[in-house]
């Protein structure tokens, strides 16, 4: 390597840092080894340990850095005497911090914060990520750490980071809560606030800031897992009918996949399938025209009647069918009425309550079944993380079942504290942020 190639930019800057671990090491075995207490006047190291650090200025690093680059410009101007000028302060400087007292002194001059955040760098940068604790990051400087860090912070390298590792950065969830402190999203406070959730046990998000102030003053704003790492649960039929059949059968046949129903409700799911297909085999269309001239269909079914069996229980769509505003214009929503209008009969016709066994006993919402147990919200949230889920969609509500899955938006996204577990570490797809500010921002 010829001098120009040495005293390049990237040769300075690689120099730089290899100068700055030696200075670290250096500083741990002396602070360690030679433990100073300034009240311990007679420890025999003192005077040394003073005069060394009078020997060397702290300024030294970087007068050796501004020195080669000022080389490096009077080179490139053609000055040769002003050259020589600068490589002789480059290598005085250079040769002062060689001096040891430089190394004290400024590692000595950090705070116990600022100490232990740069143990966490230390720790990073020699592949030791495993040996970093929560209590050294709850403890480190967060400014020493944010200005001294080994990644790029601007938001480009961050939200990259963040995609990367499974984050959905498109969208912004929010989380409210009335705790002023909010250190980190704890397992053991679910539901001390309010209660379990509707849709499982876990940590509870919406896209709007406004709703989430609801559940209390203090709104953080969240990235949390892609779609594709989330149960939807939501209502995918665009059945919002007082009997929702077809929502009804979407989620009932996910729980029964996931082994979350009862024995009451697992009846109840077969009742609505066996009554569902009957309507659907046995259907019957007619036209309609209402008497102010609108034309529509109605749908009716026959049931056998065992004490009449010439004469069969006949249920049409009766619901909407002879109202003009409501009545069906297709046999699809024909259908749906008629389908109704069979449930809403079986609840008091013995009959059909004995041909279609439990659907008496459907609970149809399926918020309403989760909270009809305690039990359920738990079991459905093991049963669907056993699935490699992360969490629940219903409508805008999202549940995040571990905390380790919860990043702020503002996070640092570093992939070497996987193994942390508070939420200034990193997540099981290698996440980590560590932010600046306040407590409650580090979460």
């Amino acid at each position: 390597m010829n001098l120009l190639d040495f005293l390049s930019e990237d040769s300075r800057r690689k120099n730089t840092q290899w100068l700055d671990e030696k200075s670290r090491q250096f500083h741990k075995f002396l602070n360690r080894a030679l433990p100073r207490n300034p009240n311990d006047k007679g420890h025999a190291i003192q005077p040394l340990m003073g005069l060394m650090e009078s020997i060397s200025p702290a300024t030294d690093v970087v007068d050796a850095q501004s020195s080669s680059q000022g080389l490096m410009n009077e080179l490139a101007r053609g000055s040769k005497i002003n050259a020589f000028g600068q490589g002789a302060r480059m290598l005085a400087s250079l040769g002062s911090v060689a001096l040891p007292g430089n190394l004290v002194r400024t590692y000595d001059e950090l705070t116990s914060s600022q100490q232990q955040a740069q143990e966490v760098i230390d720790s990073l940068k020699s592949g030791k990520a495993d040996q970093v604790t929560d209590e050294m990051l709850a403890n480190a400087d967060q400014e020493y750490l944010s200005k001294n860090y080994d990644l790029p912070m601007d938001t480009e390298s961050r939200m990259a980071r963040a995609k990367e590792m499974g984050l959905d950065t498109d969208t912004k969830q929010f989380h409210g809560t009335s705790s002023d402190e909010f250190p980190s999203f704890e397992k053991d406070r679910i539901g001390s606030a309010s209660d379990e959730g509707f849709y499982g046990k876990g940590f509870y998000f919406v896209p709007y800031k406004g709703e989430a102030s609801y559940y209390g003053k203090n709104v953080g704003e969240y990235f949390l897992p892609k779609s594709k790492d989330i149960l939807n649960l939501s209502n995918e039929t665009n059945d919002f009918t007082f009997y929702p059949i077809e929502y009804f059968k979407q989620w009932n046949q996910k729980f029964e996949d996931l082994g979350v129903l009862d024995e009451t409700q697992k009846k109840s799911f077969q009742a609505v399938k066996k009554l569902d297909n009957y309507v659907n085999k046995n259907v019957k269309y007619l036209p309609l025209r209402h008497s102010d001239g609108t034309e529509g269909i109605i749908a009716k079914v026959d049931f056998p009647d065992k004490y009449d069996p010439e004469y069969p229980r006949e249920i049409t769509s009766t619901l909407s069918a002879y109202d003009s505003r409501n009545m069906p214009k297709t046999e699809e929503d024909a259908l749906s009425d008629l389908k109704r209008q069979v449930i809403h009969e079986t609840s008091f016709n013995s009959e059909l309550k004995k041909q279609f066994e439990g659907i008496g006993d459907t609970t149809w919402s399926i918020s309403d079944y989760i909270r009809s147990d305690w039990k359920i919200p738990e079991k459905l949230s093991e049963k669907v993380a056993e699935k490699g889920y992360k969490g629940i969609n219903v409508g805008d509500e999202t549940v995040i079942f571990e905390p380790e899955n919860i990043r702020k938006t503002d996070a640092r996204f570093d992939p070497r504290l996987k193994h942390l577990k508070n939420l200034s570490a990193g997540i099981p797809l290698g996440l980590l942020p560590f932010l600046m500010g306040n407590k409650e921002d580090q979460y």
